[in-house]
């Protein structure tokens, strides 16, 4: 998985490319996938304007998956925190509602379900992410409460809604006292603080400062015959220019090469599965 990241990100000659791949590689691989992966795509979404917007778009739909990673939760949370006003009422991000959609020859015209709106409005990506809540483990909860409280500052009209679920006793009577106090704290900052304040505590990030791939700093730790050698990746990636890709025929060997090894990860089983036959 590490080998397919290194070699997505240096191949690749479109941003909204490394992001698609990066997701489907999460989706397809999540429990193998490490956290040096997810926080590479994060600091690349962060540093480029240009392509902020298509990644909240592309995380808003991958979270609509019945089954969901958590490091996609991850994902999901950090960027629609941060950007998630991108695409608030963008019609091109649909939200499906997905009994509406299997029941959809059972409901009349002039039948009102209360069901989301079909688009990407602040309240729906709201709950998008805390229907994932309760099956993350402490340290994305932490995460997603975070996310929580962004929203305050980037839609203020979802408010009252995340103060209730800050307000409610799984949150500030937490047994873990990360979530209670981040919850309890968050709660305090938007009960009292005016606009003005919020929106300089909760500021969008600030650009990562250019600095060695967290990838590639792993690979340079691991050790062992199958390495790939972190020399040859870096020359290659001053000749061809870093998310610029090489000539046409590199990109699409490194293309169809970083797409196979994806689509083998799709077979490999499941760690459950690693288990459950070590124990039998």
């Amino acid at each position: 998985v590490l080998k397919v990241a290194i070699l997505a990100e240096k191949y690749a000659v479109d941003y909204s490319w490394y992001v698609d791949t990066i997701l489907n590689l999460i989706r397809i691989a999540g429990d193998y996938v490490s956290e040096e992966v997810w926080y590479r795509v994060i600091q690349i979404v962060i540093n480029r304007d240009d392509v902020q917007g298509y990644a909240a778009k592309t995380v808003f739909e991958a979270l609509q998956a019945p089954a969901c990673h958590e490091n996609m939760v991850k994902v999901g949370g950090y960027i629609l925190g941060e950007f998630g006003n991108l695409i608030a009422g963008d019609p091109r991000s649909r939200y499906v509602d997905f009994w509406t959609a299997q029941h959809k020859s059972d409901i009349s015209e002039d039948k009102c379900l209360p069901c989301f709106p079909f688009s990407s409005s602040p309240l729906v990506q709201f709950n998008l992410l805390h229907s994932k809540f309760h099956l993350c483990s402490v340290p994305t909860r932490a995460l997603l409460l975070s996310a929580y409280i962004k929203f305050i500052n980037l839609f203020p009209e979802t408010k009252a809604t995340i103060q209730e679920v800050l307000r409610c006793d799984s949150q500030i009577r937490n047994s873990d006292v990360e979530l209670q106090q981040r919850a309890v704290e968050y709660l305090k900052l938007s009960s009292i603080a005016s606009t003005d304040v919020l929106a300089t505590v909760l500021e969008e990030m600030p650009p990562f400062p250019e600095r060695e791939s967290s990838i590639l700093a792993k690979l340079k730790k691991k050790k062992g015959p199958g390495a790939v050698s972190v020399a040859e990746l870096e020359d290659g990636k001053r000749e061809s220019g870093e998310l610029n890709g090489g000539g046409e025929r590199g990109q699409d060997a490194a293309a169809m090469a970083a797409s196979n090894a994806v689509s083998t990860l799709s077979v490999l089983p499941s760690v459950s599965e690693v288990h459950t036959q070590t124990l039998l």
